[in-house]
């Protein structure tokens, strides 16, 4: 049986790993809707423009592993909710396990360097929104995708959608 992972909140480190930052952003409350910044040319995280897209993500939807040789991800959730997860690869051996959850009730931007692997899952309770604003733009050759079932386990991943505001890892 393989040992238990101790995944650690990004959002409860003084420190964040070498990589990894969790930068809050604003929602500025207007008359017909709430404006979401995501990210500008003077944010710590900022290393370029390549690509803005969006992603739909599914309640229960979990990605595979895939991590980015060149890019760096600037990530946002402006609707929904969804959890992080991301850890390292030295050979055969996974370290530095961590996860952050964005959605609006706590707004923040999720900056992923190079060489961090990442899988997310769709908290839901309907479909998520997230947006990357990239350094890069898409090169199919510049990412490297685990096929499904590869990569450090989650355990009871069902556990990621207990209850709004909270998360079991």
């Amino acid at each position: 049986m393989a040992p238990l992972i101790q995944w650690k909140p990004l959002a409860s480190l003084a420190t964040p790993p070498d990589g990894l930052l969790l930068s809050p952003e604003r929602q500025i409350p207007t008359v017909g809707g709430a404006v979401f910044h995501a990210i500008k040319q003077t944010s710590q995280g900022f290393t370029g423009f390549g690509e803005a897209y969006f992603s739909l993500v599914d309640a229960g939807s979990v990605r595979d592993w895939k991590r980015h040789t060149r890019m760096t991800l600037n990530l946002v959730v402006p609707i929904g909710r969804i959890a992080f997860l991301l850890a390292k690869q030295d050979g055969e051996r996974w370290s530095d396990f961590h996860y952050a959850v964005l959605g609006p009730a706590s707004y923040s931007r999720l900056t992923v360097s190079p060489r961090w692997f990442m899988t997310f899952v769709g908290l839901g309770p309907a479909q998520s929104i997230l947006m990357n604003v990239a350094d890069l733009a898409y090169d199919p050759e510049e990412a490297e995708r685990l096929p499904a079932g590869v990569g450090p386990q989650v355990p009871g991943i069902e556990q990621l959608m207990v209850g709004e505001g909270t998360v079991a890892i």
